[in-house]
Protein backbone atom coordinates (compact mmCIF):
# COMPACT_ATOMS: atom_id res chain seq x y z
CA UNK A 1 0.00 0.00 0.00
CA UNK A 2 2.81 2.44 0.82
CA UNK A 3 4.37 1.91 -2.58
CA UNK A 4 1.04 2.68 -4.24
CA UNK A 5 0.83 5.91 -2.22
CA UNK A 6 4.42 6.97 -2.99
CA UNK A 7 4.69 9.73 -5.59
CA UNK A 8 7.08 9.18 -8.50
CA UNK A 9 10.44 10.86 -8.04
CA UNK A 10 13.37 11.51 -10.35
CA UNK A 11 12.71 10.35 -13.88
CA UNK A 12 9.11 9.48 -13.02
CA UNK A 13 10.18 6.37 -11.11
CA UNK A 14 8.75 5.33 -7.77
CA UNK A 15 11.62 5.12 -5.34
CA UNK A 16 11.36 2.11 -3.03
CA UNK A 17 13.54 4.01 -0.55
CA UNK A 18 10.82 6.64 -0.14
CA UNK A 19 8.26 3.96 0.72
CA UNK A 20 10.73 2.30 3.11
CA UNK A 21 11.34 5.63 4.84
CA UNK A 22 7.60 6.04 5.43
CA UNK A 23 7.47 2.50 6.79
CA UNK A 24 10.47 3.17 9.07
CA UNK A 25 8.78 6.26 10.47
CA UNK A 26 5.98 3.94 11.58
CA UNK A 27 8.55 1.60 13.19
CA UNK A 28 7.82 -1.27 10.83
CA UNK A 29 11.09 -1.99 9.02
CA UNK A 30 13.43 -4.91 9.50
CA UNK A 31 16.85 -4.63 7.87
CA UNK A 32 19.84 -6.88 7.39
CA UNK A 33 23.39 -5.67 6.87
CA UNK A 34 25.13 -8.06 4.55
CA UNK A 35 28.70 -8.57 3.45
CA UNK A 36 29.37 -8.72 -0.22
CA UNK A 37 29.01 -6.83 -3.45
CA UNK A 38 25.92 -4.82 -4.31
CA UNK A 39 24.91 -3.58 -7.75
CA UNK A 40 22.40 -0.93 -8.79
CA UNK A 41 20.73 -2.60 -11.76
CA UNK A 42 18.24 0.22 -12.31
CA UNK A 43 20.22 1.38 -15.33
CA UNK A 44 22.32 -0.12 -18.09
CA UNK A 45 25.67 0.75 -16.48
CA UNK A 46 24.92 -1.04 -13.21
CA UNK A 47 23.38 -4.00 -14.99
CA UNK A 48 26.45 -4.38 -17.20
CA UNK A 49 28.72 -4.08 -14.15
CA UNK A 50 26.77 -6.86 -12.40
CA UNK A 51 26.85 -9.06 -15.50
CA UNK A 52 30.60 -8.60 -15.92
CA UNK A 53 31.19 -9.33 -12.22
CA UNK A 54 29.23 -12.58 -12.42
CA UNK A 55 31.00 -13.58 -15.63
CA UNK A 56 34.47 -12.94 -14.18
CA UNK A 57 33.83 -14.36 -10.70
CA UNK A 58 31.49 -17.27 -11.32
CA UNK A 59 31.23 -18.32 -14.95
CA UNK A 60 34.95 -18.19 -15.77
CA UNK A 61 36.08 -19.64 -12.42
CA UNK A 62 33.36 -22.28 -12.04
CA UNK A 63 32.60 -21.07 -8.49
CA UNK A 64 29.09 -21.48 -7.11
CA UNK A 65 26.96 -18.36 -6.73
Amino acid sequence: KLIEETEPGKGGEIQITDALMKQAQNGCVIAYKFKGKRFDCGGAEGYIEATNFCFENFYKTGKAY
